[in-house]
């Protein structure tokens, strides 16, 4: 029989969806420059993006030298993108609001940069297929960072809030370097060639 579990944390990119920024422009000149820009370039931007230092209007005002692309454009590109995110999967929602169904919280646990929260989720209407959204940005840090005494810094507070004891949750994420959650006291199940989000909700649900 499968492990019950209070709470399933899911990880959006790469897991839930493979949708990427500015996608309608892959394939042109401007999207490279931007890509070489962000995620080449300005790596040091990202992490600061990702834990809500910097806003996506402050990431672009720097992208937009660049890259010769407007900010106008940029900023209207960026949130048609993050408006229509797609997920990889439609039976994955279907298997998670079964497992909603018998009592388990299904949760979005995503690094991510705060167009998730203004953008993609109310678009998506996540908030309905979900029992929580934590995202990096919100939360200060990402899932891997942890505090001084070895707590998390991403999971610690829902934890607490949730009265969430260790076994009794688990992530299911693309990254194995998100396995470090283990330490939380936080199950992992790794999303890969040989097992698919889809794989591990069936399961979960056995």
């Amino acid at each position: 029989m499968t492990k019950p579990y209070k709470v399933i944390f899911i990880d959006w990119d790469g897991t839930l969806s493979n949708s990427r920024f500015w996608d309608r422009w892959i394939g042109t000149d401007r999207y490279n420059r931007i890509q070489k820009a962000l995620f080449v370039d300005g790596r040091e931007h990202i992490r600061l993006w990702m834990t809500g230092l910097v806003s996506y209007g402050q990431v672009l005002r720097y992208v937009e030298p660049s890259t010769g692309v407007p900010y106008e454009e940029l900023v209207s590109e960026l949130e048609y993108s993050a408006k229509h995110m797609k997920f990889i999967d439609d039976e994955s929602i279907d298997l998670i609001q079964k497992l909603r169904g018998s009592g388990t919280k299904v949760v979005i646990a995503t690094d991510n940069m705060d167009t998730f929260r203004v953008w993609s989720a109310p678009a998506l209407e996540l908030e309905s297929s979900f029992d929580g959204i934590l995202t990096s940005d919100t939360c200060g840090a990402l899932k891997t960072e942890m505090h001084g005494n070895g707590t998390s810094k991403f999971f610690s507070h829902f934890m607490a809030q949730n009265s969430i004891h260790p076994g009794e949750s688990v992530l299911i994420d693309n990254s194995i370097d998100t396995e470090i959650v283990e330490d939380f006291g936080i199950d992992f199940l790794h999303v890969n060639e040989t097992a698919s989000l889809t794989d591990h909700l069936r399961h979960l649900l056995k």
